[in-house]
């Protein structure tokens, strides 16, 4: 017997000489071809085998071919050599017959966008390379040509900017319209920066004035934020926080929530959200795209000297039938896309509803606690009298939209939309065998209907007329009753309602020069009924019906250079009661320096007619439901704020770096904001400023898997009242130091998230127990007054918060076509104890007659957890 290591040799070297010899075949049996003629490569293909080719040697000459020809799978090759010509195959023995195809008669049919803001391309010119047939996309950015051709015909899609693509006409299907994206054109922009994902992907750079685009059909079917909501998804943003846990109270570089302009489809809400601000009221799953201007924005919009967050639905009709159906802790929600007919009209609708009535979650509860914390509610709940007192509460809240699109032709397309909220809170109370029966009811409704038309004249000009109707009701009733007999009823009513007309032309006057001009009419007509025991003087707070109206004449010119981006904007407003104008001219400036550096700055002068009051008066339950009140008409309280920002970008290799100082300041502001409620009772009447100065840091990595960005915002605002303070003082809004910290983690189906919030204590204002020196004699209870000197002077402590989340996605039914969501998350995992506000009171001890300062403590979220449950197709 043979050594066993020699045969085992032998039988790998026998294996080894086969493998080689086999792939030398292999490699023999491949041609190689680099831009030949389809005639050169027949002639090879003959060569190398036993086939013959019959062809026109001439009409083969005018196509070229580059890649590889496997000989030994000749028929499948053949397919391939021959696609992007007009010439079919026919095999017959050894015999390819090579010949022309017959014309046929096909649809090329798509919507054309911007690969960066997946915006629609308004005028793209899609044509028939050698032919003279062509097209340009409408309003939308959809086509649809039917054209006589040959097989491999090629289809140019072209857009001044943006870099040529060619398709074949196979590439075109009858039944599905193709989803073609443009790149911009580096020869064009050189080397232009554009931030693709800024936080994640879904959030790009805006097209105008240094804006931030979030893609929100994208944010929601990739990424889970919490339970999807647009005002929470918005403030993992740079400089954008709130500070009571809520989504609607937005502070944007030290704005208040009054002075930002949240707009539905062109139409202002005056309310947006639900149980008092906690959740948005803006249906995420219908949304398309949202708009974020944290500096200076477009002078289309209305006017506001804080931020502007602009929500637009799609405007597109869908080619078929989807939607979704889902639940979270506190309400269901449902939308559905419906096509009338196919690409031209479409219909869409979306709602949501709480159902507390069935079942209180834990988060709902934690909600409510945190609204309702040291009201009349909380009081009654901790009572010593609890077993004899009888109380009912509910709230119920409830949101729909609708839009209606409808593209007539290439050229037009017309839309119409309706959204409403509603919110409904009832709380009552009685004693056992007292007749007496007290009952508090909160109704806020908002109200929108918009339209718009879009017309594109020619390639270089598109005109635009919108129109929108939107009203507000704030109602806050108290009635009093006994046997069945009215006692007392106590009412607050405040109510806008507001119209608007806007023409806007947009006009291309060069490849990289773009000119806007616009006409707006606006009117506004508000109601302010306030309760009894206010004692603002009517002077100073017009009570009943104010309206007032404004011509707005508007230009913008965007200039696009290799390197350099200039936006030049300005707003006339003549204000027709005052017969005044106020004028608010801004710039955006975007500069590169190189592949990974960009400057950018913006500056600008910005008006605001409208204004948000706290809650005046006396009432029971003293809740976040802002009142409103026009500025600019009879008491001259206008607000006027002036900004400057610049920055840097670096983004190089998976990492970017965003670094943006600003300072803003506005004045003819006043104490009866919001941000003065806490010391409302001890402060006069009084106007003057606020100053903000800012530093946002965003710091960004991107892995394949993970996405990890430290955002950080150093703050300091200042208030200056003269009647008040001879120094400047802290704002309520004052925080130095602002901090998150968020990763991301996406393993396929299942992706993790992890979000850490920090930022310093807010600063408050303590008292002192001052004599009251004016009664010799003071009723028990009454020596003492707490007296306000060094305002917002105190800190409270740091606030930290950890959130987790979980989501996973899977598909079910044929063909995979329900996609299913499962995201669960836990909102301040340590239970962290957060106050955001500290009131103080006398504390007065009828045995000792001892009187002590003492306080109680508002807290945020305790550890919450919340759950998304959601089917889409």
């Amino acid at each position: 017997m043979s050594n066993p290591h020699t045969f085992l040799f032998n039988v790998i070297l026998i294996s080894v000489l086969l493998l080689s010899h086999s792939d030398a075949i292999s490699q023999s049996d491949i041609l190689h071809f680099e831009n030949s003629s389809l005639e050169q490569v027949v002639k090879s293909i003959e060569a190398e085998t036993e086939y013959v080719f019959n062809y026109d040697p001439k009409a083969l000459r005018e196509y070229n071919f580059s890649g590889q020809i496997a000989i030994n799978h000749l028929g499948t090759e053949l397919v391939r050599l021959f696609y992007y010509s007009p010439y079919i195959f026919d095999i017959e023995s050894n015999t390819i017959v090579v010949y022309k195809d017959e014309k046929k008669r096909v649809r090329l049919c798509g919507t054309i966008r911007d690969a960066l803001t997946k915006e629609p391309l308004v005028a793209a010119t899609i044509s028939a390379q050698d032919l003279a047939v062509g097209i340009q996309s409408g309003l939308s950015g959809f086509f649809d040509l039917d054209l006589d051709c040959y097989k491999g015909q090629i289809i140019e899609v072209s857009y001044v900017g943006f870099q040529n693509q060619q398709f074949v006409v196979q590439e075109f299907s009858s039944d599905d319209c193709l989803d073609i994206y443009m790149d911009y054109d580096d020869n064009l922009l050189k080397d232009d920066i554009v931030i693709k994902d800024y936080v994640f992907d879904g959030v790009t750079e805006g097209s105008t004035y240094g804006s931030l685009s979030l893609d929100y059909t994208k944010i929601t079917q990739n990424h889970s934020t919490v339970e999807h909501d647009i005002l929470k998804s918005v403030q993992l943003l740079p400089g954008i926080t709130s500070l009571d846990d809520s989504a609607a109270n937005l502070q944007i570089r030290g704005s208040s929530p009054g002075q930002n302009l949240v707009l539905w489809e062109g139409a202002p809400l005056y309310n947006v959200g639900h149980i008092f601000g906690m959740i948005s009221s803006i249906n995420p799953f219908i949304v398309s795209n949202i708009q974020v201007f944290k500096g200076a924005h477009s002078p289309q919009y209305d006017n506001r000297v804080g931020g502007i967050i602009d929500v637009s639905l799609s405007d597109v009709p869908t080619d078929k039938v989807q939607g979704s159906i889902g639940t979270t802790l506190t309400e269901a929600h449902a939308n559905l896309e419906i096509p009338i007919i196919k690409e031209k009209l479409g219909f869409e609708i979306a709602g949501r509803r709480n159902f507390s009535d069935l079942y209180s979650s834990e988060a709902l509860q934690n909600y409510t606690n945190k609204v309702f914390q040291f009201t009349l509610i909380d009081d009654f709940e901790n009572s010593d009298d609890s077993e004899s007192l009888n109380t009912n509460q509910s709230l119920n809240y409830y949101d729909y939209s609708a839009k209606l699109l409808y593209n007539p032709s290439e050229r037009l397309a017309i839309n119409c939309g309706v959204f409403k909220s509603h919110q409904d809170f009832n709380f009552s109370f009685s004693f056992d065998g007292d007749p007496f029966l007290s009952s508090d009811n909160v109704v806020v409704d908002t109200e929108v209907i918009s339209g718009e038309a879009k017309f594109s004249i020619n390639q270089h000009w598109e005109s635009t007329l919108s129109i929108y109707h939107s009203e507000y009701g704030n109602l806050n009733r108290r009635e009093e009753t006994e046997g069945g007999q009215f006692l007392r009823e106590n009412e607050q009513r405040n109510s806008i309602e507001e119209q608007s007309v806007t023409f806007a032309n947009a006009l291309r006057i060069a490849p990289n020069v773009t000119f806007g001009v616009g006409y707006e009419y606006n009117k506004k007509a508000l109601e302010l009924r306030l309760a009894e025991g206010t004692n603002i003087d009517p002077m100073l707070i017009p009570f009943g019906i104010q309206t007032a109206g404004f011509h707005n004449a508007f230009q913008s010119v965007h200039l696009n250079l290799a390197k350099l981006k200039v936006e030049i904007g300005n707003r006339s407003s003549y204000i027709i009661k005052k017969s005044a104008w106020a004028h608010s001219p801004r710039m955006n400036v975007q500069f590169v320096l190189n592949d990974a550096f960009k400057l950018k700055g913006d500056a600008g002068i910005y008006h605001q007619f409208i204004s948000q009051l706290f809650t005046l008066g006396d009432q029971q339950i003293q809740v976040d439901n802002p009142l409103w009140i026009l500025d600019g008409t009879s008491t001259n309280l206008s607000q006027r704020g002036n900004k400057i920002a610049l920055g840097l970008v670096f983004q190089k290799d998976g990492w970017l770096i965003d670094i943006e100082g600003y300072y803003s300041k506005t004045d003819s502001i006043n104490t009866i904001s919001p941000l003065f409620a806490p010391l409302s009772d001890e402060l006069e009447f009084s106007k003057g400023s606020s100053t903000v100065r800012g530093l946002d840091i965003l710091l960004k990595k991107q892995f394949s898997k993970v996405n990890a960005w430290f955002n950080y915002s150093l703050g300091k605002a200042r208030y200056d009242f003269l009647d008040i303070d001879q120094f400047s003082f802290p704002a309520p809004n004052d925080i130095r130091h602002n901090l998150s910290v968020l990763i991301t983690c996406k393993l396929n189906r299942l992706h993790l998230s992890m979000n850490t919030r920090y930022h310093s204590g807010m600063p408050f204002t303590k008292p002192e127990l001052e004599p009251n020196l004016d009664d010799p004699n003071p009723d028990p209870g009454f020596a003492y007054f707490l007296d306000y000197n060094a305002y917002n002077a105190e800190r409270l402590e740091h606030y930290v918060r950890l959130d987790v989340n979980a989501a996973y996605r899977f598909e079910l039914g044929r063909r995979q076509k329900l996609q299913c969501e499962i995201s669960t998350s836990l909102i301040n995992v340590f239970n962290q104890k957060n106050v955001f506000a500290r009131e103080f009171f006398i504390n007065y001890d009828e045995n000792t007659d001892i009187y002590n300062l003492a306080s109680i403590d508002k807290e945020l979220l305790p550890i919450t957890p919340l759950l998304l449950l959601r089917c889409s197709w």
